[in-house]
């Protein structure tokens, strides 16, 4: 029921200024309302009463800023979650705190996850998304408005990993070496290349590899511990998180 009323004060603050954008509307209309006369207002209500007379003068213009994002990092293995850093300035690279950032995460075969926080004093706000079954490359972050009398007219913009599993140069040189000490034998790889995250295959033979580690962060090299007295030997391959960007097989 507001609705119309709220067009109608909407549409006789155009009528007075004419040129106003949809953001000096939006704020001429909640800074001109009263604050705090609805009883029980609910949650998330403003509690603001519309009042559709004006003192004619407009209201400040907004705030120019511009809006960084750092690119998504993407930590965990089988549930994975996303962060990014939102850093708002003005024009000359000043921080700006105490601006509402909104945004939302999306993330592939999952419903977008809308989010809100408020810069600091160095102009920064963290974001960090909830757990998803999802691979890296998945995960993108947008920055969709700001709030307050603030405007970037870049928005809306996105981030997403770096270094996405994939997205480089694939995994590959990979070698095999055989430590043994004392009864304890290991299996020591290295590889060159890849994505931020990636996946160990090993098998009996090069034809019949399976997944054994999954999601480990690309240090490019990975120590399999193959325990007492082992006389056997496997094969090897290393591939980009959750894709087939792979090494060739190898054993030592």
């Amino acid at each position: 029921m507001a609705s119309p009323h709220v067009a109608g004060t909407a549409a006789l603050y155009l009528e007075a200024n004419p040129g106003a954008s949809p953001t000096e509307v939006n704020d001429a209309l909640t800074s001109n309302a009263t604050t705090g006369v609805v009883s029980n207002p609910g949650s998330g209500s403003p509690n603001l009463l519309l009042y559709s007379l004006f003192d004619g003068t407009p209201p400040p213009p907004p705030t120019i800023v511009q809006t960084d994002l750092s690119p998504v990092t993407v930590t965990g293995k089988k549930r994975r979650k996303g962060k990014v850093t939102v850093t708002v300035t003005q024009t000359d690279g000043s921080p700006v705190s105490g601006v509402t950032v909104n945004g939302q995460w999306e993330v592939v075969g999952h419903t977008p996850q809308q989010v809100s926080g408020v810069t600091g004093d160095d102009g920064t706000v963290l974001f960090t998304s909830s757990a998803y079954k999802a691979n890296p490359s998945d995960f993108r972050f947008c920055v969709t408005s700001l709030g307050g009398n603030y405007e970037d007219s870049s928005l809306p913009k996105c981030s997403t990993p770096d270094d996405p599993p994939g997205g480089g140069a694939p995994p590959s040189n990979l070698t095999v070496t055989k430590t043994i000490k004392g009864r304890n034998t290991k299996a020591v790889l290295g590889w060159d290349g890849g994505g931020s995250l990636v996946d160990i295959w090993r098998g009996a033979d090069s034809n019949s590899l399976s997944l054994y580690k999954q999601g480990i962060n690309n240090s490019g090299s990975y120590t399999d511990n193959l325990g007492k007295d082992f006389t056997g030997q496997f094969w090897y391959k290393v591939c980009d998180a959750g894709t087939g960007d792979c090494t060739d097989a190898a054993k030592w």
